[in-house]
């Protein structure tokens, strides 16, 4: 029998709702590319192939949407190919983390869009991990992507799922296991199993595995941050000035950089918060297509005065 801990994290309650802004002007997250449809003709290998690519765009809710269709319904006519099995988990769960984000900023739920797509491709997500491990229930990717899939239906966390991956493979898709794992021990309290020092224990490992991955320096300066570590929590977003991320992961740096931002501020790292900041800003100018994750008045809140959003 699987044990999971569920973590629920509680956000201050506000009327800020951060969405997707490109550098270049407004952009809703859920609005289609004009020019864009999610062609599903082809070969099965030439429609893998564009879903790869499309999955790329990780700052676009339509082109994200679509490659996670096209790799489910492949994944499910070639369902004995473990490959294609693991690379439409791969996309989902970024898919998922895209969406998630979204959600998590949308804290009036006026985006029913996104709430819609979380639904549906947590199903697909399922049924793509449960046919990964049917195949091949000894691949540390199987069982990696199975206990992600249940904690994405349920909200809940695998933990013993995400254990058991690290042991087969402790560097199976670039310590995501660790990643996973490691942020859950330190939002855990411990009466729940929380553990500060086997978060950081892990995350550590998630930065030598893969010492280009912007999340886990800032889950570990997080989990540094909380065993009253401050200097390390430092150390750590400061290695996010000069990180250099792989193709088609700027969005993600991006994102990271500005949670870093808010961090090394709280930490009283001013002139730290200020190199980040110009960090992130050339990112941006860089890659004008990003989100920025700027915020808005919704329901007549959020601008200069809280009250009026006026």
């Amino acid at each position: 029998m699987k044990t999971r801990i569920r973590a629920k994290i509680f956000i201050p309650i506000t009327m800020l709702i951060v969405s997707g802004l490109s550098a270049g002007g407004p952009r809703t997250a859920v609005a289609s590319d004009d020019d864009f449809s999610c062609d599903s003709s082809g070969s099965p290998e030439a429609t893998s192939r564009h879903a790869i690519s499309l999955a790329g765009d990780a700052h676009s809710f339509v082109r994200m949407g679509c490659a996670s269709d096209l790799l489910s319904e492949a994944s499910q006519k070639q369902d004995d190919d473990l490959g294609l099995q693991i690379e439409a988990a791969r996309v989902l769960t970024k898919t998922l983390d895209f969406l998630h984000i979204l959600q998590a900023d949308d804290l009036m739920g006026v985006n029913q869009a996104v709430a819609e797509a979380i639904v549906k491709h947590s199903a697909q997500f399922e049924r793509v991990a449960e046919r990964a491990y049917e195949i091949a229930p000894k691949d540390a990717r199987a069982i990696l992507y199975r206990a992600l899939a249940a904690r994405g239906v349920d909200g809940s966390v695998d933990l013993v799922g995400l254990s058991n991956a690290i042991e087969v493979d402790p560097n199976a898709e670039g310590g995501l296991a660790q990643i996973v794992s490691g942020r859950s021990y330190y939002e855990l309290p411990t009466f729940l199993g929380g553990n500060g020092q086997r978060a950081i224990e892990l995350l550590e490992q998630a930065r030598k595995i893969d010492p280009s991955n912007p999340r886990a320096l800032r889950y570990l300066a997080e989990a540094y941050d909380q065993e009253g570590r401050s200097d390390e929590a430092l150390r750590s977003l400061r290695e996010l000035e000069t990180l250099v991320v792989s193709a088609g992961e700027e969005q993600r740096l991006s994102d990271e950089l500005r949670h870093a931002i808010a961090l090394s501020t709280r930490l009283g790292g001013d002139s730290r918060a200020a190199a980040l900041q110009s960090r992130r800003q050339i990112v941006l100018s860089r890659n004008p297509e990003l989100l920025t994750r700027a915020s808005h008045a919704a329901a007549g809140h959020g601008g200069p005065n809280p009250l009026t959003g006026k």
